[in-house]
């Protein structure tokens, strides 16, 4: 009897040896298992992607306050984030930290998203380069790697640090009093919501500087200047907040610039149709409104493309093509974790999208335009709206808070990569045609969202017109941008592209908590297992030895 206690137990270990390896095997697996789920209904399929809002985080800013002046200009350079780039609480949040010991920087930097250097008011000229020299490796490591630094001087002392660093160089640094400055750089990611011109406040400075994007000048001078560096940026602003200028445009400026952390850029550099300053300034402003750094790239630039967060391509028909350089470069762009929206639209207005299309595995139709019989505005059978109640809308994360949305003569996907998720598609009924043969399209693509491999995001969609927010094309009191919910479906696609996942290099805030976490719930199943094996073997071996002293009575 004892016997076969012993051998029961012994079977019990051995099972929980073998259900723990498979419980171990099936924890490590499951980590990299990509879910698809197939969205056929919005009233009966759950989201299978996370609430938009759930991954906004705040962006962490760390202000050296070593020097500053901390009864009036250091609260005032708060109180201008939390009023131009917080909007008085009803935007973006964020979270801030004062260092004021410069020698802690190397130990407390990579938590944050940006260094924000105050005006060191109290410092002297040798201070400020013994700091600089002191961060000169710490900074260029943080900037390339994504970071984004943001000097204040309007008194020719802190810009030292950024001298001696090699980030920026300045020369010739002049105080001014209420002089006019002029915006010099409207595409500029800094520039959104500024005056072209203004009259100075009181602590503003000016300088020479040949190596830097110049955004706002004195003269021939630079006041306010952007640099690309690496995966990140360096912006120098010419005065401090001790007073800003009757408009606010210095406040305006900084929360630009606080806003480089999500970095969203409308490419123009082929004759692309509308531009931030016209036919899209609307649909820029709302994503200035909720945190993002907006910007127009005139000139193709691979080193701008690195330090974005997401590139924005819209159809068109003159101009040139994207080059095989070009094409690569914006796949390694999405490769690395980078965010793409492509625009496209019906017949030749979409040909020069196409080869970008078939880099992510998508395939429009190039010669079609949908109709609906039923569902039109506007006179216009190719005025399309699109709503949840004929299952137009399909269940994402992108859709949340969209009910219906119009589209202007928009085309369909003929292929799509495998696991995307189609977020809009046309009717399952015979009202929805192909203008040219007058063949049944039913359930066409319009708008499809992917995931890479690599982790970047890519949002497809065959209709431009849409994002208009000067025409008026259905001829109602809206324009297009306006009408039905256009503005937020907008929006929450540069919301969800932007969120992709970095390459390692990408961002600067690690995520070790998380690796450790893994490592250690990985160790302590293998801990586990082995335990459970010991005393397997050991009590087995006990079984042995009385059964051989058994046999041996």
């Amino acid at each position: 009897m004892k016997n076969n206690k012993i051998i029961l137990i012994s079977s019990i270990l051995i099972s929980l040896f073998f259900v723990s390896c498979s419980l171990g095997t099936l924890s490590v697996l499951n980590n990299n298992i990509p879910i698809n789920i197939e969205k056929e209904s919005k009233t009966t399929m759950e989201i299978s992607q996370p609430s938009i809002a759930a991954t906004d985080e705040p962006v962490k800013i760390l202000i050296y306050a070593e020097y500053a002046d901390e009864t009036r200009e250091l609260p005032n350079t708060i109180t201008a984030i939390e009023d131009y780039y917080s909007n008085g609480g009803n935007g973006p949040d964020f979270y801030h930290e004062n260092l004021t010991d410069y020698s802690e920087l190397g130990s407390k930097l990579s938590n944050f998203d940006i260094l924000l250097i105050a005006e060191q008011e109290g410092a002297s000229i040798i201070d400020m380069k013994n700091v600089g020299n002191h961060w000169k490796n710490t900074l260029t490591n943080f900037v390339n790697k994504g970071g984004i630094v943001i000097s204040l001087d309007g008194y020719e002392k802190t810009h030292h640090i950024l001298n001696e660093t090699g980030l920026i160089s300045f020369t010739e640094f002049t105080h001014r009093t209420a002089v006019t400055l002029t915006l010099e750089n409207e595409n500029n990611p800094l520039a959104r919501g500024i005056e072209d011109s203004w009259s100075s406040a009181v602590s503003t400075g000016s300088f020479d500087t040949t190596e830097t994007i110049s955004v706002v000048e004195y003269g021939s001078e630079s006041v306010v200047v952007h640099k690309i560096v690496g995966r990140g940026e360096v912006v120098m602003l010419g005065y401090d907040v001790y007073n800003s200028d009757t408009n606010h445009n210095y406040d305006k400026i900084l929360a630009n610039a606080i806003r480089l952390h999500e970095h969203v850029i409308f490419d123009n550099s082929h004759g692309n149709v509308y531009t931030i300053g016209a036919e899209i300034s609307d649909y820029a402003d709302d994503l200035v409104s909720e945190g993002f750094a907006v910007s127009q790239m005139d000139i193709f630039d691979t080193d701008t493309l690195i330090a974005a967060e997401t590139l924005v391509i819209q159809g068109f028909l003159g101009g040139t093509s994207y080059s095989s350089s070009e094409l690569n470069a914006i796949e390694m762009f999405v490769n690395n974790g980078g965010g793409l929206f492509l625009i496209a639209d019906i017949e030749a207005y979409g040909n020069k999208l196409d080869p970008i299309f078939s880099r992510f595995g998508f395939e429009r139709n190039k010669t079609g335009c949908l109709l609906d019989s039923v569902e039109y505005v506007g006179g216009q059978n190719h005025y399309i709206y699109y709503d949840d109640e004929d299952i137009n809308i399909l269940n994402h994360s992108i859709n949340l808070g969209v009910a219906d949305i119009e589209l202007y003569g928009s085309t369909g996907f003929t292929k799509i990569p495998s696991g995307a998720d189609i977020l809009v598609k046309s009717d399952n009924d015979p009202s929805s045609t192909w203008n040219k043969d007058g063949g049944v399209a039913l359930n066409v693509p319009i708008v499809v969202a992917s995931v890479t491999g690599s982790g970047g995001r890519v949002v497809v969609c065959a209709d431009l017109a849409f994002i208009n927010d000067e025409a008026n094309l259905d001829g109602d009191s809206t324009h297009n941008y306006y009408d039905r919910d256009n503005e937020v479906f907008l929006v929450n696609i540069i919301d969800w592209v932007l969120d992709a996942s970095p390459s390692p290099d990408r961002g600067v805030s690690g995520d070790d908590d998380d690796d450790d976490s893994d490592s250690e719930s990985s160790s302590s199943i293998v801990g586990f297992e082995i335990s459970i094996l010991i005393i397997s073997i050991v009590v087995i071996s006990v079984l042995i030895i009385r059964k051989r002293r058994l046999f041996i009575q």
